[in-house]
């Protein structure tokens, strides 16, 4: 915040001086307009970056301290901005950790995950939230696992590789967000994917191939040690 402040004042006495450089040089003309505009535009950029970095740590210290947040500033365009940054998603829970002592409880986990991935949000809202908290790297797949379930969703439309039609999916048409990016975000989710429970996937045969394969192009020796990864990737193998 100091530093944002410091970076502010040198932009408004930069501005300051060159209208006084201009004036002594009796260059208070078109010329001397165009510099000042520009002078103006870093202090204007200064300005903004300034707020934006406040209100970011407001959302996120709010969020860590009381994770129903999420759910009251949703639809504010700097939540959304926030909240669409793996890296802020890590200094949430930084934040709980410290305000914590290191312990987080099992229960704020569950509030940080019913606010972001909320059960009256749209499958598309679900699917960016759980590619950002997987790219997070925090802890944080085992408790994107437990949401999941706990809303009952089909692997295979959460994270579809044919439309409607039968045609395969373009990565692109869906804003990056497929199961391929979701993989390559953490390749262990890959046991949520392929998972055996009370709703389990209808990826068809050839379709469970291709997640296996790119699960296991992504993955290196940590994956591989992940015993659900093992497990998923390991029956598929032995199926085929």
């Amino acid at each position: 915040m100091v530093a944002q402040t410091n970076r502010l004042k040198r932009s408004l006495h930069g501005m300051m001086d060159e209208l006084l450089n201009q004036a002594e040089k009796g260059h208070l003309n078109t010329e001397a307009l165009r510099v000042l505009s520009k002078k103006l535009k870093v202090v204007h950029a200064q300005s903004n970056r300034a707020r934006a970095g406040h209100v970011s740590r407001f959302i996120i210290n709010s969020i860590a301290e009381e994770p129903f947040t999420a759910n009251v500033l949703a639809f504010h365009d700097d939540t959304i901005d926030t909240l669409s940054d793996p890296l802020s998603i890590q200094l949430i829970i930084h934040a709980k950790r410290a305000a914590s002592k290191g312990a987080i409880n099992a229960s704020w986990w569950t509030e940080l995950m019913e606010a972001l991935i909320p059960d009256w949000a749209s499958i598309y809202w679900i699917r960016e939230r759980v590619i950002v908290l997987l790219m997070a790297r925090m802890h944080t797949l085992e408790h994107v696992e437990k949401r999941l379930d706990a809303l009952r969703l089909d692997p295979a439309a959460l994270f579809p590789l044919k439309s409607a039609g039968g045609e395969p999916v373009d990565p692109a048409d869906i804003g990056n967000c497929s199961v391929y990016d979701a993989l390559r975000a953490d390749p262990r989710f890959v046991r949520w994917l392929l998972k055996r429970s009370a709703t389990p996937h209808t990826y068809e045969s050839a379709e469970l191939l291709s997640v296996a394969v790119h699960a296991s192009l992504y993955s290196g020796k940590a994956e591989e040690r992940d015993e659900g990864w093992c497990e998923a990737v390991g029956r598929l193998r032995a199926d085929t």
